[in-house]
Parts: C-alpha cells; sequence; structure tokens
C-alpha cells in the first residue's frame, strides 16, 4: 500500500500512508518481543521447575499453553522472495584463531566457584528484518564451509 501511494505523488497520502507503515511496524515489533519472551518464559520455567517445585497449577498450565502457542506464532507472509542460493559457492581458504582460553573452576573450593542468576528474560528487541536477512547468509554459508571442509 505504501508503494501505491508514493506513486501517487500525494504529499498527505504519503503522510499518511508513512504514519501507518510505522504504527504497522511498531505493532509487529510488539508482538515479535511477545514471542521471544514466550519462549524465554517457557524454557526459563521448564528448567527451574526441574529444580524447584511451585505447586501452582495455573502457572504450570500458562507454561503448557506458552509451549503449544509458540510454535504457532509465525509470520504468514511469504518469504520465499529472501531465499538465496548458496549452491555454487565454493570454500577456498579458511583460518582458525584461538580467541580466548578460560579456565573453568567448577569446583566448590575454588575461589569464584558459583552460578550467576538469570537476569535478562523478557528483555527482548525487536530485529532489523535486513539484519536478519544478513544474518541468515551468513549462517548459511558458515554452514557450508563446515560442510566441504575435509
Amino acid at each position: 500500500m505504501f508503494e501505491r501511494t508514493k506513486a501517487t505523488g500525494d504529499v498527505v497520502l504519503i503522510s499518511n500512508a508513512e504514519n501507518s507503515l510505522a504504527a504497522c511496524k511498531q505493532e509487529k515489533d510488539g508482538l515479535e518481543i511477545f514471542k521471544k519472551d514466550l519462549g524465554s518464559f517457557t524454557r526459563y520455567y521448564e528448567f527451574m521447575s526441574q529444580i524447584v517445585d511451585y505447586e501452582d497449577k495455573d502457572l504450570e498450565n500458562l507454561n503448557l499453553y506458552g509451549r503449544h502457542l509458540r510454535p504457532l506464532l509465525r509470520e504468514t507472509e511469504g518469504d520465499d522472495d529472501d531465499d538465496v542460493d548458496l549452491s555454487n559457492v565454493m570454500l577456498s581458504h579458511y583460518r582458525l584463531s584461538k580467541i580466548r582460553h578460560q579456565d573453568l573452576k567448577l569446583q566448590e573450593d575454588a575461589s569464584e566457584y558459583g552460578l550467576e542468576p538469570g537476569s535478562d528474560i523478557g528483555s527482548a528487541k525487536a530485529r532489523d528484518r535486513k539484519d536478519e536477512f544478513l544474518s541468515e547468509i551468513l549462517r548459511r554459508l558458515n554452514n557450508k564451509g563446515r560442510v566441504n571442509c575435509p
């Protein structure tokens, strides 16, 4: 609709279409954050319920509902146009480098023994579709490189 409105050249219609597009993007970002928060809740609850018995049937039902709802929350528009063909890409060079070496202290008598509590649950931010597309290309290229390496 926005592209058709731009073609008309009417300033008022273009302004209204831009406002509508911004509102739709904000609503979509909110829905994506909800989906991510729902996934974070179900994963965190399932992990913590193995440790702590909450004795709360409503919380258990919410987790069960969320676990089955999340796969149904997907975009309905076709993403087939964004598909990238990597069949002709060949890996010619690769380099391995050591980024970091860390000694894990997993014994109780170690000075820094302990676990950090989860703190970033539900703090999702909407991602740009173009950035996700580029990340998908990089992920596919990396996977293709792993398959072709001896």
